[in-house]
């Protein structure tokens, strides 16, 4: 079997300087005010259907960069900053030729407000023995070229066969079930989720410039709030200002007047889904708490304590949809209902 290779290309950016503002200018403004003077030079090729820029501390020095990329068949970003009063051309960062900068390509905001550029493709193979999955990060602050972190899950197409396997960046391959590649690889999507903070929406719009400086600027002041918006049979949840689509089929349902939400959602409370080998119980987890759901039972055990819901959660297979209120209220989040528009809110200050 020949293995999709995948070639990295440094976007070269020939607009490597320009001084165009006073000194006394915030970075953000200078660059804010380069990208709209200067957009029309960044993107090169008159052809790209990829057009993206923002600002982004990736190097933690709590001063932005403007990140910017274009390309139809080169993929990579350019970073700009201000030094000495002026804009220059500080970095180039590199991605791989194939898929380019799309809604497999996430940028994260981790916790200590580092960013990492987060790439999840399936790779294409022509004939196709196996469906690899790769997931791959790149902390921007470090380097740019080699992945601080990789897994890449291979599972058959032969659906005779129930052996797959994965490898971790420097290590052999192991094997496992398909039903448990499987689940590995959703699982990876739905770690990151809350993390992700630059993607296209659901009209294959990119973000605005601001959105990620915005909640960096609140990491580094110190604002840890939450704010989570969700709406009956919509797909696209806000979390934080930013919008994230999900597949249409795991949108919030309703269910015994109550609202019933996919994993995706838990994982964005910061808590993780563990189902049994029989598909029969689902365990949430996040730092000292668990709550146990089982199917066909309005019984769920909350760190060993029986608790009796007013709904049903349903499970049935792959999929799980779970009392959002319930389990939001249990980690310490604050609810609200707008029944008019059928929309949750879930805070956390």
């Amino acid at each position: 079997m020949k293995k999709f290779l995948s070639l990295l290309i440094c976007l070269m950016m020939v607009f490597s300087t320009t001084a165009f503002a006073a000194p006394d200018e915030s970075a953000e403004k200078m660059l804010t005010d380069f990208y709209n003077n200067y957009k029309d030079i960044l993107f090169l090729d008159p052809n790209a259907k990829i057009e993206v820029a923002f600002l982004a501390d990736v190097d933690n020095d709590k001063e932005p960069e403007l990140l910017v990329s274009a390309g139809a068949y080169f993929y990579g970003l350019s970073v700009y900053k201000v030094k000495d009063g002026t804009v220059k051309l500080h970095d180039t960062i590199t991605c791989e030729r194939g898929t380019g900068i799309n809604e497999n390509y996430g940028f994260l905001l981790g916790e200590d407000g580092s960013m990492y550029l987060y790439k999840d493709n399936t790779d294409m193979q022509i004939p196709s023995e196996y469906t690899i999955y790769t997931f791959t990060e790149y902390d921007l602050s470090k380097s740019s070229s080699v992945p601080s972190a990789s897994l890449t899950v291979k599972i058959p197409t032969d659906e005779s066969m129930d052996e797959a396997t994965y490898t971790v960046l420097g290590e052999e391959p192991l094997k496992m079930s398909v039903a448990e590649a499987k689940t590995m690889v959703e699982a990876c999507r739905n770690a990151v989720a809350p993390y992700t903070v630059w993607s296209r929406d659901e009209n294959s719009n990119y973000i605005d410039l601001e959105t990620i400086w915005n909640r960096q600027k609140a990491l580094q002041n110190g604002d840890n709030s939450v704010s989570i918006t969700l709406q009956i049979g919509n797909p696209v949840m806000n979390i934080n200002g930013v919008s994230k689509t999900v597949d249409a089929e795991n949108a919030p349902v309703i269910g015994n007047k109550r609202t019933l939400v996919h994993e995706y959602v838990i994982n964005t409370l910061g808590g993780e889904l563990y189902m049994n080998e029989n598909n029969d119980e689902a365990t949430v987890v996040c730092e000292e708490n668990t709550i146990k759901f089982t199917k066909d039972s309005n019984v769920a055990v909350v760190n060993g304590n029986a608790v009796t819901l007013d709904v049903v959660p349903e499970i049935s297979g792959d999929k799980v949809m779970l009392p959002v209120r319930f389990i939001a209220e249990t980690l310490g989040y604050a609810v609200e209902w707008e029944g008019a528009i059928h929309q949750v809110t879930i805070t956390k200050n």
